[in-house]
């Protein structure tokens, strides 16, 4: 059974698809990960000057998450 509050993030984030969907005519793209820190995927600004992106790879998506 979905909580209050975890009913109201996945309508949320429902509406936040839904929304995407409408104006990039593409699914957004949603990633998983394992770890609760996220700092290995967080670009600092010392990455962005060494021109460096520490965006999650293709393998942490899920396609589960896709509306279309």
């Amino acid at each position: 059974m979905l909580t209050r509050g975890r009913c109201r993030r996945v309508e949320i984030i429902d509406v936040v698809k839904r929304v995407f969907f409408a104006l990039k005519q593409k699914n957004i793209p949603i990633y998983y990960v394992t770890n609760k820190d996220c700092k290995e995927f967080t670009t600092t600004e010392k990455d962005m000057i060494k021109g460096v992106s520490r965006f999650p790879t293709p393998n942490y998506r899920s396609t589960d998450e896709d509306l279309f």
